[in-house]
Parts: structure tokens; C-alpha cells; sequence
């Protein structure tokens, strides 16, 4: 981490990455370091910190509901609906974490597939469902 001190008169960030090489702990998202010549007093925050919400199968489930209602609105303008759920929000308490169950979760839907759109990993998982009539 001695590599990492920034000069006088300037800052460092470090994001992690997830590679071997990150001098970061894994639980650790970002650090940044602020060097001022000017103060010589050490000031540690974490703003916006929070843990990652890991989210249950049963409340994707309810959130397929609540859009498998606005499904007759689209019906007939579209050959195939999907449903895109997306994981949005600047604050660290808007994201969540699927665990290995919620992902392999047979889902019901009146949507064709659904997909739910994740903000950190950004990345699309498909999510199994059992389409309804």
C-alpha cells in the first residue's frame, strides 16, 4: 500500500477490481487518498456506505407481479414481451446481490422471459419463469 500514498498537493483513488493484483480487500469497494500540505490531520469517512442487500427470491417475485399487471397494456403491440428489471439507484442501499437460490428460482410470469439488470456488476442475468397464461 506504500506504493499507493500520493504526493503532496494531490490524491489517489483505488477501485476494486477483483483481480489478484488489487491491493484492496474484496469487501472494500473504492479508497481514496487526499494528501494535503496544508493539513496534517487524518480524516477517515465512508460516505454513502452500506452493506449490499442480498435479495430473496420472494421479493423478485413480487416485483414480477406487480409489472404482470401492466402486461394487458402492451398485449398486441408487441410479437413477444419481455420483462427487463433493473437494479438502478445511486445510493449503495438501492443495489442488491442475487445469491446462487434467487438466480436458479423458477419465477411465474405472464412475460415471456425476464431479465433482471444488475447496477454493480453491471451486467443482464435471465431469470427461469414459468410463463402464466
Amino acid at each position: 500500500m506504500v506504493n499507493n500514498i500520493p504526493s503532496l498537493d494531490s490524491w489517489i483513488e483505488i477501485e476494486q477490481d477483483g483481480e489478484p493484483s488489487c491491493p484492496l480487500p474484496s469487501a472494500i469497494d473504492s479508497l481514496k487518498i487526499e494528501r494535503f500540505s496544508f493539513d496534517m490531520t487524518n480524516n477517515w469517512s465512508s460516505p454513502r456506505f452500506a452493506f449490499v442487500y442480498g435479495c430473496s427470491a420472494d421479493e423478485i417475485q413480487a416485483i414480477i407481479f406487480n409489472k404482470n399487471s401492466r402486461f394487458l397494456n402492451y398485449e398486441g403491440l408487441c410479437k413477444r414481451l419481455w420483462l427487463l428489471i433493473a437494479v438502478e439507484g445511486i445510493a449503495p442501499s438501492s443495489w442488491c446481490e442475487l445469491p446462487a437460490e434467487t438466480r436458479s428460482h423458477d419465477y411465474v410470469s405472464v412475460f415471456e422471459r425476464v431479465f433482471l439488470l444488475e447496477r454493480t456488476p453491471s451486467r443482464g442475468i435471465e431469470l427461469p419463469v414459468t410463463q402464466m397464461d
